[in-house]
């Protein structure tokens, strides 16, 4: 069976709630329900009002059409809407119901007033107000968000015109107020007077006069040379204190101790030194690190300990003998402090006897000798082989008598070798018998000689 037949079967609006001048989207969805091929026009209205008529060409029977129209409201007042679609009747139409089709309510809300963009800074501050070239200044800009749109934007701190730093501040919020910490590293700046400013421009701002903030002027000076460095510089002396020395040709002695600037000195110690206390002399020995010139350089880089050390001037004695008898202190090298007084004896054996010393080029024969210490010394102890005897003395009718030989005791009966010289023998005038009491007189000696004291030459063996 043959028929016309165009239904609206949708129609749709978005958003359903809008602002007034906000467009509307409205779908409508049309089929040919007939045999025919059509060509008509579909109306959209809100309420009694018409939004816009669209012509549909040759729409095949059983096909589908989705069309969409844009509704403008800038014009239209406040209030809620039915939005409907109309498609025109064609010719024969055998049902004209549904030709139309009812959406429903769309609001439409007062228009909003327009957004306010508008950043503000507020404050700029800075750390201080004078600052050596490699130094750093901390910048505080205070910015607020006065309009009514949360906003991301950026600030940027100057040093004149010059750009310091640049940071992006994300999504403040209307009447919210953030403080960016900047960093100004003046390490390539040149020596001068700068200002600082702030600025965040942002398109659309309906306040520009705000958006640039001048603090003031900062004072970037040249950085003046660190002062010296300084170390501290003792000097001792050893065994010895209160020597004289000089540092750079100022005397002053030690121990020493004071802070010096960094750098080179010339110290000079005496090379020799008389104690004034002692009168002895001391010879410079060497430093502590080892160095023996009593004058030096030293590069002060660091705190130093320096000590001169002396040693006491010292002279050598060699002691020798010749055969026949030694020394006390026995043969051999020595050292002593000069002026030191050596006492040395010269000791026989048995068959010698001392006879002299040299001692510098000359003779001497007192024994033992006194050497002072003033140089250097070679002593020599000679000895002679001398003759010897056998010499005994007795007595009778008793014996047990004492008696001296050149003053030291003996008893009767004696017998010793001696040296061939002379002797003298002191006999008692009397003796007593300590077993019988009996006393007995001196008579005379063998030879017939009655003197008690007598002189012997011992040149043979005499009894």
């Amino acid at each position: 069976m043959e028929k016309h037949d165009i239904a609206i079967t949708s129609v749709s609006a978005s958003p359903l709630i809008a602002y007034v001048g906000t467009p509307v989207e409205i779908t409508v969805e049309i089929v040919n329900l007939g045999n025919f091929t059509e060509t008509f026009n579909v109306t959209v209205y809100y309420d009694t009002f018409k939004i816009a008529t669209r012509e549909v060409w040759s729409l095949d029977s059983g096909f589908n059409l989705t069309m969409s129209i844009i509704w403008d409201t800038a014009n239209v007042s406040p209030g809620n809407y039915t939005i409907w679609a109309l498609a025109e009747f064609v010719p024969e139409e055998v049902n004209v119901t549904n030709n139309v089709f009812t959406d429903g309510k769309v609001t439409l809300l007062p228009k909003p007033p327009p957004p306010i963009i508008d950043i503000g800074i507020v404050d700029v501050s800075i750390s201080k107000g004078s600052l050596y070239i490699g130094e750093s200044l901390r910048i505080n800009v205070s910015v607020i968000n006065k309009g009514t749109e949360t906003e991301t934007f950026d600030v940027g701190t100057y040093y004149d015109f010059l750009l310091i730093g640049i940071l992006r501040v994300y999504a403040l919020s209307p009447n919210t107020q953030v403080t960016l910490n900047f960093v100004w590293n003046t390490s390539s700046v040149h020596e001068g007077f700068y200002q600082i400013s702030a600025s965040a421009p942002l398109p659309d701002d309906v306040n520009v006069s705000d958006n640039t903030f001048v603090d003031g002027v900062v004072q970037v000076k040249a950085k003046p040379p660190p002062p010296p460095s300084t170390y501290l510089l003792n000097i001792t002396s050893s065994p010895i204190s209160d020597v004289n020395f000089t540092i750079n040709s100022i005397p002053t002695r030690t121990p020493y101790s004071a802070t010096h600037r960094e750098g080179f000195y010339t110290i000079a110690f005496p090379p020799e030194w008389t104690d004034p206390n002692t009168g002895r002399r001391y010879i410079f020995s060497r430093w502590n690190d080892f160095s023996t010139n009593p004058t030096r350089t030293i590069n002060l880089v660091s705190d130093m300990r320096l000590t001169a050390h002396y040693e006491e001037a010292e002279f050598t004695l060699t002691i020798n003998t010749t055969t026949g008898g030694t020394t006390n202190p026995s043969p051999e090298i020595y050292r002593y402090p000069e002026g030191t007084l050596v006492i040395v004896t010269a000791i026989s054996n048995t068959g010698y006897e001392f006879d002299h010393w040299t001692l510098g080029g000359g003779i001497r024969t007192e024994n033992p000798i006194t050497i002072v210490m003033d140089k250097n010394y070679t002593l020599t102890a000679y000895f002679k082989a001398v003759s010897t005897h056998a010499l005994s003395i007795t007595s009778d009718p008793i014996i047990g008598v004492d008696f001296t030989i050149n003053g030291v005791k003996q008893t009767t009966p004696y017998s010793a070798t001696l040296e061939e010289k002379s002797y003298t023998v002191v006999m008692p005038a009397s003796v007593t018998d300590s077993k019988t009491g009996k006393v007995y007189n001196f008579r005379g000696w063998e030879d017939g000689s009655a003197n008690l004291t007598r002189i012997i030459l011992l040149t043979e063996i005499r009894t």
